[in-house]
C-alpha cells in the first residue's frame, strides 16, 4: 500500500510522494485500507457551466425526492452522485451503488464529488462521529463530523458551477452539508446558516475498503472531497442508522485517539486530512485565504495564533476584518489600585505599537478612558495622546473616531487636525477652544458629537465647522453650568440633524428652543433638558415635579425628508403643558404650524384642563396619536384630530369625571382603522361610526371582563388581539353573536384560559367555515412572544 498527496493551485496535479517515515505512519494508521490521495485548492473548473446548461432542464424535471428515512441500500440506489474528472470537471451522474463499486472496468470506482464537514464548538473542540455498522463502506470507523455527497437533481441545487468554485463559496456543497448534518446528527438548519461554513479546499483521494470486503474489495471511495469548516454550538440528536457514537475532542485528545495503541479505526480520508492535509494546506493556501481563516479566531483568541509562526503572526496583523474597528481604552486605576509606572509603560507602549502596526487597516477607532497624557508621563513618554493621533494618520481609510480625553495639548490638536478624512467624530471630555480649532480643520466632517462639562470654549468655533456637516449633537454634561447661547448654531444652515442635551438641574438653567426655519433641510431637531425648555416671552416648559432631577424632559421633531413639510412627528416626554406653556406656544417656538403635524407622541405629559385643550387650533394633518402615561382629556383632544387613523393608548388613566375612557370615540367620524389599548383599565368600546372603519383592535393587560357587544358592528375588522387580559371570559354566545358577525376577520389572538366551556369548539367550527380566519390561541404554559404593533 502506498499513500501519496498532491498540492496544487492549477488544474494539472503535481504528485508528491511521502517520505518513508511519513509513508510508514500513513500505512500504520490506515490499518486496513488501500489509499491514494491528491489535494487541490479552490479554482475555476472548465466545462462545468456548459454541462450545467445541458442538464438544467432535465434537472428541473427530475427533482430528487430524497428521504432520510430510507435504508442504506435504498439510498445507494436512489441517490445520484455528481461524477467529475481529475480536474473536478463534471462529466455526468450515477447512483451511489455504481459510484462506489470497485470492479472490472472501473477498478477505482467512479470519481465523484463529496464533502467533509469539520464542526468546532465555541471551545474549539472538534466534533467526531463513529460511522454506523450498517454503512456499506467503512462501517464502525471514526471520522470527522459529517461526510457525504452533494446530489444531482436535488432542489435547491447542490451542484457547484464555475463561478461558485472560482469565488470559493461552494454553496451546493454547503447545502448538502446542512441536509446531511440534519439527517445524521439531528442538527437543525437554523443552527447552521450557510454563510457560517468556510470552504477551504478540495481533496482528491481513493480508498478501497479492504478491511470490510477483503483484499479484492468490491467497495470503496474515489472522491473529490470539498473540505468545509464551521464553528457553532449545536444540539445533537444522532441517527442510529448513520452514527454509532459522537465525541468532542481537542487536538491533543485527537492525537491520542489516533495513536496506533488506541486500537481505534479511522476513515482513510480523515486520516489523510488529520496527518497531512492541515500542514500541507497551511503551506499551500493563498495568504489571503489563510488570513481569513486565522481571523475566525477573533482578537481575544488570536493572541495564541501569533505565537505559532512568523507567517501566521504577519497574516493575523494584516487581516482587514480584524482591525477595521479598533478600541483602545486606558485606566489609571485597576482593581482600585493606582497604575504603577511599569504598568503604565506596558499599557502605553504595547497599545501604541499595536496601533502603529495595524493603522493602515483601521476605519473606525476609539481612544477612551483615563488621560493618555497622564499615562504617558507616568510611562516616561512626553507625547501622550499626540503619539496615538499621529499614528492614526497612517489610517488612510479612517472615517470614524471616538475620542474621550481631556483638553487637547497643542501637539495633539495638530495631530487631530491632520486626520482630514474623518467623517464622523465623537469628542467627549474637557474641551477648550483649541479643540474647536482642530475640528474646524476637518474638511470632510459630516457628523459631530461633542460631550463635555462646559461648551463655552467650543461655541465660538461652531460657525467655522465643515460645510459638509449635516449631523450635530451638543451635550453639556455639567450639573451646574447651563448650555451657552445657541445663536451661533443658526449659521449651520446645512444641518439635517441637531440634538441639544443639557444636564444642568438648577432653576436658572434651561435650554433655548430653536425654530426649524433656521435649518431648512433639517429632518430631526431634538431638545433634552434636566431643567426646563425656554420659549420667547420668558415662557418655560417644565417637567413634572415627581420626576427625578436627573431625568430629562424631551421635545423632538422628526420628518422623513426636507420635502415633507407637512409630515412632522412631534414627540414630547416628561413635559408639563399649562395654560401659558401650551401646545400652540410650543409649536410657534419650533416654527411649525398645527396643520403640519402628522403624528403626535406624548410620553409622561401632563395636560392642561379640558377647556384649555378645546381652545387649541385643529391639528388637521395629524393621522396618528400615541399617548403613554399621559393625562390628556380625550373628550377635548379627539375633536382636534379630524383625520385620525391610528390611536395607541398605554397606561392612560380613567377620567376623573367618571366617564369611560373611550366614550369620546362615540363622536369620532369614520377613518380610525387601528386602535391599541395597553394597561388602560376597563376601556370599554362605545357605539359609534368609528367602528365602521376599524381594521385592527389590540387589547393587552386591560380590565376587560366581556367581549364588547358593539364590536359586532366592526364590519371591516381584520385583526383582533385579546391576549393578556386576565379577566376576560369569552362564551359560546360571544363567538356566535360577536365574532361570527365580523366578516373580514382573518386573525384572532386569544389566551386559552379566556375561553369558557364550549367556546373553543365554536371557534374551531367558525374557523372551519372561514378558511381565511387564523386562530392564535396561547396555552397557559407558553411564554408570550406577542408582537406589539408599531
Amino acid at each position: 500500500m502506498r499513500a501519496w498527496l498532491s498540492c496544487t493551485a492549477r488544474p494539472a496535479f503535481t504528485q508528491l510522494l511521502c517520505s518513508p517515515a511519513s509513508g510508514a505512519r500513513a500505512a500504520a494508521g490506515a490499518q486496513r485500507f488501500s489509499v491514494a490521495a491528491t489535494m487541490t485548492l479552490p479554482q475555476r473548473g472548465e466545462g462545468q457551466q456548459q454541462w450545467g446548461q445541458q442538464q438544467g432542464q432535465q434537472q428541473q424535471q427530475r427533482l430528487s425526492t430524497w428521504d432520510g428515512n430510507a435504508s442504506q441500500e435504498e439510498l445507494m440506489l436512489k441517490d445520484e452522485c455528481i461524477l467529475v474528472d481529475e480536474q473536478d470537471r463534471i462529466t455526468g451522474h450515477a447512483n451511489k451503488y455504481q459510484s462506489h463499486r470497485f470492479e472490472e472496468g472501473q477498478p477505482r470506482g467512479l470519481l465523484h464529488r463529496a464533502f467533509s464537514v469539520f464542526l468546532f464548538n465555541s471551545e474549539n473542540k472538534l466534533l467526531l462521529q463513529q460511522r454506523a455498522a450498517s454503512k456499506i463502506t467503512f462501517p464502525k470507523v471514526w471520522t470527522n463530523t459529517c461526510c457525504s455527497h452533494p446530489l444531482h437533481g436535488y432542489s435547491p441545487t447542490e451542484v457547484d458551477n464555475d463561478a461558485d468554485i472560482a469565488a470559493g463559496t461552494a454553496p451546493g456543497a454547503k447545502r448538502a452539508a446542512v441536509r446531511k448534518l440534519l439527517h445524521e446528527l439531528g442538527i437543525s438548519s437554523q443552527q447552521l446558516p450557510l454563510d457560517s461554513f468556510k470552504y477551504l479546499t478540495r481533496l482528491h483521494y481513493c480508498a478501497a475498503d479492504t478491511g470490510t470486503w477483503g483484499p479484492a474489495a468490491e467497495w470503496g471511495e474515489h472522491e473529490m472531497d470539498y473540505i468545509l469548516f464551521i464553528k457553532a454550538d449545536v444540539t445533537l440528536a444522532p441517527n442510529a442508522e448513520e452514527v454509532m457514537d459522537t465525541k468532542y475532542v481537542t487536538f491533543p485528545e485527537l492525537r491520542q485517539m489516533m495513536h496506533p495503541s488506541s486500537g481505534l479505526l479511522w476513515s482513510p480520508w480523515f486520516r489523510i486530512i488529520a496527518e497531512n492535509f492541515l500542514e500541507a494546506c497551511v503551506q499551500a493556501l493563498p495568504e489571503a485565504l489563510l488570513g481569513e481563516i486565522l481571523a475566525l479566531c477573533g482578537l481575544r483568541e488570536g493572541r495564541s495564533v501569533t505565537l505559532v509562526c512568523r507567517l501566521w503572526r504577519r497574516l493575523f496583523y494584516q487581516q482587514p476584518s480584524l482591525w477595521r474597528s479598533l478600541e483602545l481604552r486606558f485606566l489609571l486605576r485597576k482593581n482600585e489600585e493606582q497604575l504603577t509606572a511599569a504598568g503604565a509603560a506596558d499599557s502605553y507602549v504595547h497599545k501604541l505599537e499595536l496601533l502603529r502596526r495595524v493603522a493602515p487597516l483601521v476605519q473606525e477607532a476609539c481612544i477612551a478612558g483615563s488621560s493618555l497624557d497622564a499615562i504617558g508621563q507616568l510611562a516616561g513618554a512626553e507625547e501622550g495622546l499626540a503619539a496615538f493621533l499621529t499614528a492614526l494618520q497612517a489610517a488612510t481609510g479612517l472615517v470614524s473616531l471616538e475620542l474621550d480625553q481631556p483638553a487637547l495639548r497643542p501637539l495633539a490638536a495638530h495631530a487631530l487636525a491632520a486626520l482630514t478624512g474623518l467623517r464622523q467624530l465623537r469628542r467627549s471630555g474637557r474641551i477648550e477652544l483649541r479643540d474647536g480649532v482642530a475640528l474646524c480643520a476637518l474638511p470632510q466632517l459630516e457628523a459631530l458629537t461633542v460631550q463635555c462639562w462646559a461648551l463655552d470654549s467650543f461655541m465660538p468655533a461652531v460657525p467655522l465647522l465643515s460645510p459638509l456637516l449635516t449631523s450635530l449633537t451638543l451635550h453639556s454634561a455639567s450639573y451646574e453650568d447651563p448650555m451657552p447661547a445657541l445663536q451661533p448654531l443658526t449659521r449651520l444652515t446645512q444641518l439635517r440633524e441637531l440634538e441639544l442635551i443639557e444636564d444642568a438641574i438648577f432653576i436658572y438653567a434651561g435650554l433655548q428652543l430653536l425654530p426649524v426655519s433656521a435649518f431648512p433641510g433639517v429632518t430631526r431637531l431634538a431638545f433634552c433638558s434636566c431643567a426646563n425648555l425656554k420659549a420667547a416671552g420668558d415662557v418655560q416648559f417644565s417637567k413634572p415635579a415627581a420626576l427625578m432631577p436627573t431625568e430629562p424632559l424631551v421635545v423632538q421633531l422628526r420628518r422623513r425628508s426636507p420635502a415633507d413639510t407637512a409630515a412632522w412627528l412631534l414627540m414630547c416626554a416628561h413635559l408639563v403643558l399649562s395654560e401659558e406653556a401650551d401646545l400652540p406656544t410650543l409649536l410657534a417656538e419650533l416654527g411649525v404650524q398645527p396643520g403640519q403635524l402628522a403624528r403626535l407622541l406624548f410620553n409622561g405629559v401632563l395636560s392642561p384642563p379640558p377647556e384649555t385643550v378645546a381652545a387649541w387650533p385643529q391639528l388637521t394633518g395629524a393621522t396618528r396619536l400615541i399617548l403613554d402615561s399621559s393625562s390628556f382629556p380625550l373628550e377635548a383632544l379627539l375633536p382636534l384630530l379630524p383625520r385620525l387613523q391610528v390611536m395607541n393608548l398605554t397606561a392612560v388613566e380613567q377620567p376623573a369625571t367618571g366617564e369611560p375612557l373611550l366614550a369620546p370615540l362615540a363622536h369620532c367620524a369614520t377613518g380610525l382603522h387601528t386602535l391599541q389599548l395597553v394597561e388602560c383599565g376597563a376601556a370599554e368600546l362605545p357605539q359609534g361610526p368609528y367602528l365602521q372603519s376599524l381594521q385592527t383592535l389590540f387589547y393587552q393587560d386591560c380590565s376587560l371582563g366581556t367581549l364588547p357587544p358593539c364590536l359586532s358592528a366592526a364590519s371591516q375588522l381584520e385583526e383582533l388581539r385579546l391576549q393578556h387580559n386576565s379577566e376576560l371570559v369569552i362564551t359560546p354566545a360571544d363567538v356566535d353573536r360577536v365574532l361570527a358577525s365580523l366578516p373580514a376577520l382573518r386573525l384572532l389572538w386569544l389566551d386559552e384560559r379566556q375561553l369558557a366551556p364550549g367556546a373553543a369548539a365554536r371557534l374551531q367550527a367558525l374557523a372551519a367555515r372561514r378558511p381565511q380566519l387564523q386562530l392564535r390561541i396561547r396555552g397557559e404554559e407558553e411564554e408570550s412572544d406577542l408582537p406589539v404593533p408599531a
